[in-house]
């Protein structure tokens, strides 16, 4: 879509006359940029939102700290593993509340509605009485929790014959320990935050 505009209009030294074909281009570009993603004027509810569409625009991704937040869509990138199917990304506040949360791999990480984040992925056995698993440790690499751990879910991958499921016995913003786990056990996690 493009929408006519003519800047400095109208222009001092000119005569109204000479700017009125101008003003009204103006005028009605106005009303029809207004009215692709919102109700438009002299319309029940104008001004309110009735689709967002975003420009496709590969290069632009906000530098973090960002402020006020951003929602803006990108092909794979930041998040690679997404393909070229293009992704809504927010960033708020700094790289550790925003852009270091977006992972699309084995490991993954994600935002959710009402500021939560959401991690998984799967975890080795390493055997011994318990484990501790820390997210930045992980491969591929997740970053931890910029406040906290909300809950942990683990389910086993590969069931040996009488071995108990394992359970969460800790967390914290960057880590969570999990009882033993023999070193031949996979184990799927589900972690929330924020």
């Amino acid at each position: 879509m493009t929408f006519s505009y003519n800047r400095n209009i109208p222009d001092g030294p000119n005569n109204p006359s000479v700017d009125q074909p101008k003003m009204k281009i103006n005028t009605n570009s106005t009303d029809d940029i207004v009215a692709v993603d919102h109700v438009s004027f002299n319309l029940s509810n104008g001004g309110q939102h009735k689709s967002i569409h975003f420009n496709q625009d590969a290069s632009y991704v906000p530098v973090p700290p960002v402020s006020p937040p951003e929602l803006f869509t990108q092909p794979g990138i930041p998040n690679p593993g997404a393909g070229s199917i293009p992704q809504i990304f927010f960033y708020s506040g700094n790289a550790a509340q925003s852009a270091n949360q977006y992972s699309n791999a084995a490991n993954f990480s994600t935002f959710l509605l009402g500021g939560l984040i959401l991690k998984g992925g799967s975890v080795v056995g390493a055997g011994g009485p318990s484990q501790i698993v820390t997210y930045s440790t992980l491969v591929p690499a997740l970053a931890p929790f910029p406040n906290a751990t909300l809950a942990v879910y683990l389910t086993k991958k590969v069931t040996v014959a009488n071995t108990s499921p394992p359970t969460v016995t800790a967390v914290s913003s960057t880590t969570f320990t999990m009882s033993s786990l023999a070193p031949t056990d996979q184990v799927y996690f589900l972690a929330i935050g924020y």
